[in-house]
């Protein structure tokens, strides 16, 4: 072999080394382009793997698929890299026709997985925009999802509405631009904050919220309420001492909706910097929690800010 392709083969192992599949697909190829023996076989592969990885990128960028899927499917990409190496370095050229031998069937089954990566991704993004998604139309304000609430009790009622309504009524009165949707599709049940943030990406929401309810007489609702932010759309980036999610999985009792409502409006509040209204909203939570009364005992502190 000549030392030329040494020495891009070694270049090819430092960039994979260093994390860079990007350049390192880019240099193969180009290596490959020079010999007519692997036009039909081992480039057309690589070409395959150049396509999965930048449709990965291209997803995981636009907040679609999740770092660690990505990371799976990067390492998929290395995988098949590595291989191509070996071939290459070995002198071994797969058959053009339909492989029969096992290091060629694998360039098969590697195209066909990387087509049907394709065509899965594809479907994911069109089924969230779809099927599971509402429309977002101001894009200067906070897009807010709201998911169908678990019921857990026999009385059947409908708390996304009213989380709604309140959070649209509460936000207007501050001053702070919000466009809060409810979801058209009913998500799996008991699901996590993880879950509920990757439909919020896939919706182009910045934040979501989920859970549970359980509805009583007189049209008394208790939750138990999760919600996360998912980008800083509509607001400033909040940096104080407290969390700004919760999630449902956690061992938390049910609150009254109102003061699920308020809670998470004074979040809201807080990330706009808009202490008048946090502390306001605050105030009126009649069953704090401990991180609730720190927080309003951290919002007294502010003063004129």
């Amino acid at each position: 072999m000549p030392v030329e392709n040494n020495l891009d083969i070694a270049s090819v192992r430092s960039l994979l080394s260093q994390g860079d599949t990007g350049k390192a697909v880019q240099l193969l190829i180009a290596l490959l382009e020079k010999d007519s023996r692997f036009k039909d076989n081992l480039l057309r592969t690589l070409r395959v793997a150049e396509a999965n990885f930048n449709a990965t990128r291209q997803q995981e960028l636009k907040g679609i698929l999740p770092f660690q899927e990505a990371q799976r499917e990067y390492s998929k990409v290395n995988d098949t890299l590595l291989a191509v190496l070996d071939d290459f370095e070995a002198g071994r050229v797969p058959a053009i026709a339909l492989p029969t031998s096992g290091a060629s069937r694998k360039w098969l089954w590697a195209g066909i997985g990387g087509a049907l990566l394709m065509g899965i991704l594809v479907f994911w993004l069109l089924k969230g925009r779809n099927a599971g998604c509402p429309s977002f139309d101001d894009k200067q304000a906070l897009h807010v999802l709201i998911l169908p609430f678990d019921r857990l009790g026999a009385s059947e009622a409908r708390p996304a509405i009213r989380i709604r309504d309140g959070i649209q009524e509460l936000t207007q009165k501050a001053g702070i631009a919000a466009e809060v949707k409810i979801s058209p599709a009913s998500p799996k049940e008991d699901m996590n904050s993880q879950e509920a943030e990757q439909m919020a990406r896939a919706c182009n929401a910045d934040l979501v919220i989920f859970g549970q309810y359980q509805a009583f007489a007189k049209d008394s609702i208790r939750v138990k309420m999760g919600f996360k932010f998912v980008r800083e759309g509509g607001g400033i980036a909040f940096n104080g001492p407290f969390k700004t999610f919760r999630d449902v999985t956690a061992v938390q009792p049910t609150r009254d909706l109102e003061d699920a409502l308020f809670s998470l409006c004074s979040i809201i509040a807080i990330r706009n910097r808009n202490w008048q209204f946090a502390k306001k909203w605050m105030g009126r939570i009649r069953e704090k929690d401990n991180q609730e009364m720190a927080m309003a005992d951290w919002l007294d502190r502010q003063g004129g800010k």
